[in-house]
């Protein structure tokens, strides 16, 4: 059991998104990046095999967003913030260096997300804290990592990613959610450091 941590590049991927990759159009996307945090718990199955469960506190998803408004460039983010759960299968390689007792791993399975808040920011001003995102996201989520031992602590990093299977957008406005497809998405690292009771 312990802490993880992981920071990604986040991506909500709609219309505004859609179209911010349209070369004819005046909305303009860019990476954007927000942590996660959380506790992980890790129960062996085999040598070579583990269910890996994770409560993340606070997970974050955020996308940036130009466009033209009044003859002149706006800035626009969207902040979502989420309590997440997941529940993976864990796969480890052996590979035994001469110091330190390292595996590979390849960790797939579910996540299940609640939604906390949503902020709409214009420049650096909040507009609005309305909940156009439903209060549930679910999807698949891949890690694939180094495990790291250490006496009785496991040091875990490695990438991962998370494809939401779920339209998360309510619908504002003459807006449905029909016709603004929602998906989250994000690809980025992350760090745990368990303690092997």
């Amino acid at each position: 059991m312990g802490l993880t941590y992981s920071y990604n590049n986040t991506w909500i991927l709609n219309n505004e998104t859609t179209a911010a990759f349209d070369p004819n159009s005046l909305v303009s996307t860019s990476a954007t990046y927000a942590g996660s945090y959380g506790l992980e718990i890790c129960i062996g199955l085999a040598p070579n095999q583990a269910l890996t469960s994770q409560v993340y506190i606070n997970s974050s998803v955020k996308q940036d967003y130009e466009f033209y408004v009044e003859g002149r460039y706006t800035d626009k983010t969207v902040h979502v913030n989420y309590l997440k759960f997941t529940l993976m299968y864990k796969v480890s390689f052996p590979q035994i260096n001469k110091t330190i007792n390292s595996k590979y791993t390849v960790q797939l399975g579910p996540y299940l997300a609640k939604l906390k808040n949503q902020s709409l920011y214009y420049g650096d001003v909040l507009v609005s804290v309305s909940k156009d995102y439903s209060e549930v996201d679910f999807g698949v989520k891949l890690a694939l990592g180094q495990d790291k031992r250490i006496n009785r602590f496991i040091l875990s990093y490695g990438i991962n990613g998370e494809y939401g299977l779920v339209n998360v957008f309510n619908g504002r406005g003459r807006v449905t959610p029909e016709f603004d497809v929602t998906r989250n998405a994000h690809i980025g690292a992350y760090l745990s450091l368990k303690y092997s009771l």
